[in-house]
């Protein structure tokens, strides 16, 4: 039985060239976080971008918004390991610098800081995440599937830092995400 939609395709860092690597997931894994997943069912279908605004319809653990949830240090730079893993966060506003929140779907009730309209298409429907650092300025922000963490999704200022500072994180593999029109998915 085919399954159609718009969907979230994982493409290696040279970006849009070949076929996918995968997807997005519709779904969180055991973590609250979204994943990369190469089953098409598992994919999330039909996100919607608005102002900034990723939002995923099937409301995983009740949160629609795809953001970025940040467990320590939410300042991104170049030489530094910080990082975010993609989940399901409430909205903030575009442009906000990172919010203090126990609302998120990793490790619900624990204060954390969040962002979520962080999104941006670029070219081919690159979708681009841009992290605000605390001091509200943008920090680099590079996408991550990391294998070791469940295939977690995660951004960071530096995906070798990033890698070099945790164990699972050692094989973090470095991802762009496009954002498709269409997804025919034969079961």
């Amino acid at each position: 039985m085919p399954v159609n939609g718009a969907a979230i395709l994982v493409y290696g860092p040279n970006g849009r060239s070949g076929e996918p690597l995968g997807y997005i997931s519709k779904s969180l894994n055991g973590f609250g976080d979204y994943y990369f997943t190469t089953d098409c069912t598992a994919a999330m279908l039909n996100p919607q971008l608005f102002s900034g605004a990723l939002t995923n319809p099937a409301k995983p653990r009740g949160y629609a918004n795809v953001g970025f949830t940040s467990f320590s240090n939410p300042t991104f730079s170049t030489t530094s390991y910080n990082y975010a893993y993609m989940g399901g966060t409430p909205s903030t506003p575009t442009g906000s610098v990172p919010v203090s929140s126990t609302q998120h779907s990793d490790n619900e009730g624990a204060s954390y800081f969040v962002e979520s309209n962080v999104w941006s298409l670029g070219a081919n429907n690159e979708l681009i995440p841009t992290w605000v650092n605390p001091d509200g300025n943008p920090g680099p922000t590079v996408i991550g599937y990391v294998p070791g963490a469940s295939n977690g999704i995660v951004i960071t200022g530096n995906i070798s830092e990033f890698s070099n500072a945790f164990y699972e994180a050692g094989n973090t593999v470095p991802i762009r995400l496009f954002l498709a029109d269409q997804l025919t998915c034969v079961t």
